[in-house]
């Protein structure tokens, strides 16, 4: 049986407010993890994510102790809590299991070039951080996903050359998918994740056709997402093996180190 290999760049652990998350705790989730031969899963915590920021830090840590090597972790910064959110990215930042940090633009219902993002990617710069930015297409029957548009990022990506962005869901439609390649052909230090819910046959030959195969993540948004949905995908896909294993694990050995 192949051992776990593969590294799930854009994951969540723990409760949401959202809906019943029933592979949320991190027992159910190392289950999933060896179906999908997952290895590493780097996650955010959704407490932080919906503002709780001492429980989500609490169980970022108590992931990473008690599955050291099969969880790493994001911290999250909301730009509506500046404080708090500067205080547990730097107490998670201490720790070696520490991957990046997770922003949600819509989520929190402020655009990435806001003033008050730049604390955030003033410390990302300057220690060259990845952060993982949720990212969508524009959607009429939910304005507030105009906020995560891909395009948005261009100004930050021009601006700050050390820190490396990873689209979520790589746009998530096709409008948002051709933005993102359009940041990821411009700028060497973007990349993007394969996580999402909507794929066409062919899609993802099509992608690595466009843009460069070796800055593409794969991420299953696990536990909203079904993770067999993105690996089947993968490992389906008409691709050589060489860019399927990068895609799986070493696109993201290189960007996260080991």
């Amino acid at each position: 049986m192949t051992a776990p290999f593969i590294i799930d760049a854009h994951a969540h652990l723990g409760p949401t407010q959202a809906f019943e998350a029933y592979h949320g705790g991190m027992d159910a989730m190392i289950a999933a993890m060896d179906l999908l031969h997952i290895e590493t899963t780097i996650f955010s915590a959704m407490p932080s994510l919906e503002n709780e920021f001492e429980e989500g830090y609490r169980l970022s840590i108590e992931a990473m102790e008690r599955f050291p090597g099969r969880f790493r972790a994001y911290a999250v910064f909301n730009p509506n809590w500046l404080e708090p959110s500067m205080h547990y990215i730097e107490r998670l930042m201490a720790h070696p299991g520490f991957a990046g940090i997770k922003i949600h633009p819509a989520m929190h219902a402020m655009d990435p070039i806001d003033a008050r993002y730049q604390p955030l990617w003033e410390m990302a710069d300057e220690h060259k951080l990845a952060v993982l930015a949720h990212t969508w297409s524009p959607d009429p029957a939910k304005p507030v996903q105009n906020l995560s548009v891909p395009e948005r990022f261009a100004p930050v990506l021009e601006r700050y050359t050390r820190l490396r962005v990873i689209l979520g869901h790589f746009g998530g439609r096709d409008v948002g998918m051709r933005q993102a390649i359009a940041l990821m052909n411009a700028y060497s230090h973007c990349y993007a994740d394969l996580s999402g819910d909507c794929w066409e046959m062919g899609q993802l030959e099509w992608l690595c056709a466009q843009t460069d195969p070796s800055r593409i993540l794969f991420g299953t948004d696990m536990n909203w997402i079904e993770g067999r949905y993105v690996f089947g995908h993968v490992l389906k896909a008409r691709l050589s093996p060489e860019i399927k294993l990068a895609i799986f694990r070493e696109n993201a050995l290189r960007l996260f180190g080991g």
